[in-house]
C-alpha cells in the first residue's frame, strides 16, 4: 500500500469511526445472541447468524466503498481512478447515515422475530397473540420501508443525472 491510500485509509477510519464502532458492537451483540438462544430456539438462532452474515458483508462493502473513495475525494487520485468512482464518491460522504440505515434495519428484523415468537409462545390469551402478530407484521413494514429508502438513497447516488 502507498501512502496516499495510506492516509486515505486513516482519513475514512477517522471519519467515519462512530459508524464502524457502532456496527462492530451490532455484529459482536448479534452472534453473542446467537450464541446464548441457540439451544432455546434454532430457528432464531439462525435467523440472528444471517443477519450477523449480514452486516459484516454490508461493513465490509461499506469500508472497502469509503477506502476506494477516500482518496478521489481528497484529490489524491495517482493513475486510473477505480469503477463507479462517481458513486463511491457519492456515498462517501453518508457512510454513518448509511451505517445507522442498516442498524435501524437490523433491529427492527430482530424485533419482529422476536414479536413472532412471543406470539408463538402466547397461549392463555388469543388477544395478545393477535397484538404480537400486528406489531411483527408493523415492525417488518417499518424493516422494508427503511430498506427502501436505504435502496433509494444507493440508486440516487449511481444515478446520472448528479454527475
Amino acid at each position: 500500500m502507498d501512502v496516499l491510500h495510506a492516509w486515505a485509509l486513516r482519513y475514512c477510519v477517522r471519519q467515519d469511526a462512530r459508524g464502524f464502532i457502532e456496527l462492530w458492537a451490532l455484529v459482536v451483540a448479534l452472534a453473542a445472541a446467537a450464541l446464548s438462544i441457540r439451544r432455546a430456539s434454532s430457528s432464531a438462532a439462525v435467523a440472528l447468524a444471517c443477519l450477523v452474515v449480514l452486516s459484516v458483508g454490508f461493513g465490509l462493502i461499506t469500508f472497502s466503498w469509503c477506502y476506494e473513495a477516500a482518496a478521489p475525494s481528497l484529490g489524491l487520485v495517482v493513475g486510473a481512478p477505480p469503477k463507479n468512482i462517481n458513486f463511491m464518491t457519492c456515498i462517501y460522504p453518508h457512510v454513518v447515515e448509511t451505517i445507522d440505515g442498516w442498524i435501524v434495519i437490523v433491529l427492527s428484523c430482530v424485533a419482529g422475530v422476536a414479536l413472532v415468537l412471543l406470539g408463538i409462545a402466547q397461549r392463555r390469551s388469543a388477544s395478545r397473540r393477535a397484538f404480537s402478530f400486528v406489531s411483527a407484521v408493523a415492525v417488518f413494514l417499518f424493516a422494508i420501508i427503511n430498506v427502501g429508502g436505504l435502496l433509494f438513497g444507493i440508486s440516487w447516488c449511481q444515478s446520472s443525472r448528479l454527475f
